[in-house]
């Protein structure tokens, strides 16, 4: 979604706050002693067993997603008060909560987090209230922010970059921020779609800032796939449209009079933006009075732009006197809420009600473990900006076309009013597949008419630069199958001859890991041998076209674990055999290629739903129903590829 976005309101949604899980868990600090057995004092069950693991307690928790998983950066563990690492690779959170894989040391005790801050300098642990406070994922490239005592005993907030996020805790610092920057809360954008960035070309970082104990600030620096960023190209926004290379010239977005955890996410569909943090006011020794844990919120700000939030109301998401009355999970005296940390990841927008659920951490201190929680805000958004609300302008799209000779040809369409960019050329010898999926993000699976899957990353699939992984091969045996199609995230479904579904994931569909981050196959399905097309949009939403035209609708609710349990199927559109190529493209939106050449554009706007209730049923050559919009054409003298693929967005 473009910029020209104006936030009319923001509401929460009553009652709409649950605690999900402890996700961390085995003993607390204060009261003392371990929750009883497996579950927790409201009978949730315990997702991870973390004392087994050296930590008896933890709060904090920054995270960010990286080759297919999310990685958490907790903060202090007593009682040495380092900060423990940790992945999930879950695609839902519920109803249990989040496994966690904790990055160990050979003695089953958790390895801290560590800086290395100069190359042959040995790495370390950063102590009590030095934590890491915002991570991004950036060109395969894992970045933290963390504040730490440097080798010379000054405090400091600095970046560090990942030396092997999945094995080592230890990151090499980039350079110091700040003291504006004492907490961060990062998030890439790519330039061109923010109108008033200070440069339009290529991908960037937002960075939002707390000083620890006056305001929160806002920055901006580029990001290259070639280098690590500078901080000579951090740009702070000075206000009115400005932005300056001087930090001291850097406007508060809004006062406070504590510290406090930041977090910032967008909802996609929508493309506003959304800042956590909490309001309890903190003693320079982290104590609070009774008074302040009890009545200490956490709050969320949304608005159009991330300057915009200088302006935007508080949301309180989290209130412990109207969510946690009892003390159950927020003992008082003494416990208050801090460390909301966004969970991007599982963030789901409806469109219909205007409600985006959001998970997140919370720290209540007494306990000393992290909580997963879970509320709802309605957002009234008015677009205001050149573009409009109907095709081809939701977001930018990716196609890939394999030409009569095997070439694999690159496309990006960006919005209604940009023309295509490409073809270009990134790669040769694909024609020698006879199937080819998108595996989730920009991974592709190829599969060779003996049945090898190989696995494909294309790097440069933003700028169409012919840059890749792989292949790798992922797995054998996959020649037999009548259709095969992609449910994102590494979930693959294959049709067998008799109509039986069957159910895979590959959770190493990020980086490429092989036979070991399988699961399945488990089968989900009977009866989809009769359909011409059949292709998934991710989360479980699936359409399949029949002989005579018919598009149907199909949620495998039971997608993130392979489950038996579906909810349709729901007849949503006609006329879709005119269509030789069908391909999804995520959030709704399809892409049909007639033989002809000609290609349409398609927006399913109930695709989470199926059908609304009162709506009728679209055709192609008829003015459209109010759940869609399109058809429109996009394209023409298609007609000569052998394949059209599109990228999946993960979740």
């Amino acid at each position: 979604m473009p910029d020209g976005i104006v936030v009319e309101s923001a509401e929460y949604v009553p009652a709409s706050t649950r605690r999900i899980a402890s996700l961390t868990a085995g003993a607390t600090i204060d009261p003392p002693g371990p929750w009883p057995g497996d579950t927790d004092v409201e009978g949730l069950a315990h997702p991870n067993n973390t004392l087994a693991w050296g930590v008896p307690g933890v709060d904090l928790g920054a995270n960010t997603d990286h080759d297919g998983k999310l990685f958490f950066f907790f903060g202090d563990v007593p009682p040495e008060n380092y900060d423990l690492v940790a992945y999930a690779t879950d695609g839902y959170p519920e109803p249990t909560g989040i496994r966690l894989t904790p990055l160990l040391r050979p003695d089953g005790h958790f390895d801290p987090f560590q800086i290395r801050f100069a190359a042959g300098a040995p790495a370390r642990a950063p102590g009590r209230d030095q934590t890491p406070t915002g991570a991004f994922s950036y060109r395969g490239r894992l970045y933290v922010f963390a504040t730490a005592n440097a080798p010379d005993g000054h405090y400091g907030s600095f970046l560090t970059r990942a030396v092997d996020p999945s094995r080592s805790p230890v990151y090499d610092k980039l350079f110091e921020l700040h003291p504006k920057f004492s907490q961060v809360a990062p998030c890439c954008v790519q330039n061109s779609t923010i109108e008033g960035l200070p440069s339009s070309e290529g991908d960037g970082l937002i960075m939002f800032g707390d000083d620890h104990f006056l305001g929160v600030y806002l920055a901006w620096m580029p990001l290259f796939a070639d280098r690590d960023p500078s901080p000579t190209e951090i740009r702070y926004w000075a206000g009115g449209g400005q932005w300056s290379t001087d930090a001291d010239s850097a406007q508060r977005l809004f006062s406070k009079s504590t510290w406090t955890s930041i977090s910032t996410g967008r909802v996609k569909e929508l493309g506003v933006w959304m800042l956590l943090n909490q309001t309890a006011v903190v003693s320079p020794d982290n104590s609070v009075t009774a008074a302040e844990g009890a009545r200490g919120r956490i709050v969320a700000r949304i608005a159009g732009t991330p300057w915009d939030i200088a302006h935007a109301s508080e949301v309180v998401i989290f209130d412990p006197q109207r969510d946690d009355p009892e003390g159950h999970y927020l003992v008082r005296p003494g416990g208050f809420a801090y460390g909301g940390y966004l969970l991007n990841r599982y963030t789901r927008w409806e469109d219909k009600t205007q409600i985006v659920t959001i998970w997140y951490l919370l720290s209540p201190f007494k306990p000393y473990q992290v909580q997963l929680m879970r509320s709802q805000i309605r957002v009234r958004a008015q677009f205001i900006g050149t573009f409009g609300r109907t095709p081809p302008d939701y977001r930018p799209f990716w196609l890939y076309a394999v030409t009569g000779g095997g070439d694999l040809m690159w496309y990006r369409k960006e919005s209604s009013s940009a023309s295509w960019q490409g073809p270009v050329k990134v790669g040769t010898g694909w024609g020698s597949f006879k199937t080819i999926v998108p595996a989730g993000g920009n991974s592709l699976y190829g599969i060779t008419p003996d049945g090898v899957l190989k696995w494909y990353r294309h790097d440069g699939f933003n700028d169409g630069s012919p840059t890749w992984h792989g292949p790798v091969d992922v797995g054998t045996g996959w020649q037999d199958f009548t259709k095969v199609f992609s449910g994102s995230d590494g979930i693959l479904y294959a049709i067998q001859a008799d109509g039986t579904l069957l159910w895979y994931r590959h959770y190493g569909f990020a980086d490429g890991d092989g036979a070991n981050t399988w699961d399945g196959p488990k089968t989900v399905g009977s009866g989809w041998s009769g359909f011409t097309h059949v292709f998934s949009m991710g989360r479980g939403i699936i359409y399949a076209v029949a002989p005579d035209g018919t598009l149907f609708w199909y949620h495998h609710q039971g997608f993130a674990t392979g489950a038996p349990s579906w909810s349709g199927p729901q007849d949503v559109a006609s006329g879709w055999n005119v269509f030789r190529d069908i391909v999804p493209v995520g959030n709704g939106i399809i892409i049909g290629a007639k033989p002809d050449g000609t290609v349409f554009w398609h927006k399913h706007l109930d695709y989470e739903i199926g059908r609304t209730v009162g709506r009728g049923r679209s055709r192609l050559d008829v003015p459209i129903a109010a759940h869609w919009d399109g058809p429109v054409q996009i394209a023409n003298g298609w007609q000569g590829w052998r394949a059209i693929i599109g990228l999946l967005p993960t979740t």
